[in-house]
């Protein structure tokens, strides 16, 4: 399809027709929010790019996320076994010290 030269913006592909008073509509749509405003056309290639290029981001955040998970269920993991290691010292050294009190009462009694 060729472009058309009255009143349309071609792509690579595709020709979108643009009306003639766009332009004019831009500028006064700009003025009523008090800003500058830009037309950016972009060819189907270069939007197909920019999408890949977010699906990748996406893809590495995703990674990354699922990552972030294993190193906070490694974590608790961790940290449950070190109070389970806690726990069981500190039981060991509850039932030592038990017992150094029985054999020193055993000791006391038989003399």
């Amino acid at each position: 399809m060729a472009p058309k030269t009255s009143g349309t913006r071609s792509s690579n592909v595709y020709t979108i027709n643009v009306p003639k008073n766009f332009k004019d509509a831009v500028l006064e749509q700009s003025q009523q929010f008090g800003g500058a405003s830009q037309i950016i056309t972009l060819s189907l290639d270069d939007l197909a790019l920019r999408v890949r290029k977010m699906k990748s981001r996406i893809n590495i955040i995703e990674e990354l996320n699922d990552y972030i998970k294993l190193e906070v269920l490694l974590m608790k993991r961790y940290e449950e076994e070190s109070k389970k290691k806690r726990e069981a010292k500190l039981s060991f050294r509850l039932k030592d010290q038990v017992s150094q009190e029985s054999l020193m009462s055993i000791k006391k009694k038989t003399g």
